[in-house]
């Protein structure tokens, strides 16, 4: 019986057994720098660029996409964990300080929002100079940059306990915000470096 060997098509070039892996942004490498957003950022270069060598609507589906993450909210921080209906038992009495506490209705969560989407920048090597850094740890505590790293780099490894334990006032949607945050703002640095190399080399 004869053994027929699959050819290996032109894509077989691309493959090889190298394993890639996330190595932490090193902003004192000598083999690349910080990107500054004064010199290129995505609202003066990037959808110019979508729209020059990508014709059609990809530019303005990208633009909306990132804004409707951004400005998704319920204008609110955490969760009523107060009793249903009319309860009045004493546990519920002496919840009721703490729940005032965590409770947060309209809250403007612009800040959060842009600590988030800043902080993933910044863990890829991009700075906005118009923007006050000492805002991520005001804003983010240490579990949740630690969840949003996650999300960015290494996000085959986010688990459900991850995404359940690292904050333990938000609501299940706003940790739905959170990871939708961290993915879109991670999506848009991996296209600025990619549309920054393609304006070099038509350079």
């Amino acid at each position: 019986m004869e053994t027929v060997v699959p050819l290996k098509g032109d894509m077989w070039r691309y493959c090889s057994e190298t394993i890639d892996e996330y190595v932490d942004f090193d902003v004192r490498s000598a083999e690349y720098n910080v990107l500054h957003t004064e010199d290129f950022s995505w609202d003066e270069h990037c959808f110019s660029l979508v729209s020059r060598y990508f014709p059609g609507p990809g530019g303005a589906i990208l633009e909306d996409l990132f804004k409707l993450t951004m400005k998704l909210t319920y204008r609110t921080y955490g969760q009523d964990q107060a009793k249903d209906g009319q309860e009045t038992s004493d546990k519920a009495a002496a919840n009721q300080a703490d729940d005032d506490e965590v409770i947060k209705s309209e809250v403007d969560t612009t800040p959060f929002r842009h600590a988030i989407w800043y902080y993933v920048h910044r863990i890829y090597g991009i700075c906005h100079d118009d923007y006050d850094y000492r805002n991520v740890n005001i804003y983010l505590n240490r579990p949740t940059k630690h969840f949003v790293k996650k999300v960015a780099c290494t996000p085959w490894r986010v688990t459900a306990k991850d995404f359940e334990h690292f904050s333990h006032t938000l609501t299940s949607s706003e940790k739905c915000h959170v990871t939708l945050l961290a993915a879109e703002a991670r999506k848009q640095a991996g296209l600025m470096y990619g549309l920054r190399a393609v304006m070099q080399h038509f350079l």
